[in-house]
């Protein structure tokens, strides 16, 4: 039986885990139809604030450390929920890039940081 993503994570974040990094989160990163493509860890340590991020794939065989190969550009985040409202103006809370640098939506809008659609 293959481990779950949440397993997968565990595992491969335990000597983060042990050195004292606390579990943060676990995102899921899906097709337009929300299919899981990959994940990323994400792990802080209490004292320090000091975090720790590893995207994970799985692999056929299990869960591995590493993003798979997008030819095209890495999907967004949330990428099912932008292309079930694909008529929905789209914000971006940040984007780390040039500022006024666009970032585009599921359904090819360009988005700029902390405004509405680009003109």
């Amino acid at each position: 039986m293959i481990e779950t993503p949440q397993q997968g994570a565990r595992r491969l974040a335990g000597g983060a885990l042990r050195g004292g990094y606390a579990p943060q989160a676990l995102h899921e990163y899906t097709d337009p139809q929300g299919q899981p493509l990959h994940w990323r860890i994400r792990l802080k340590h209490p004292a320090s604030g000091e975090k720790w991020i590893r995207p994970m794939k799985l692999n056929g065989t299990g869960y591995v450390l590493g993003e798979p190969d997008y030819p095209e550009g890495n999907p967004l985040y949330a990428l099912r929920e932008l292309a079930l409202r694909p008529d929905e103006p789209v914000f971006a809370a940040a984007w780390v890039g040039r500022p006024g640098s666009p970032m585009v939506s599921a359904n090819g809008r360009r988005v700029c940081a902390g405004a509405p659609i680009c003109a």
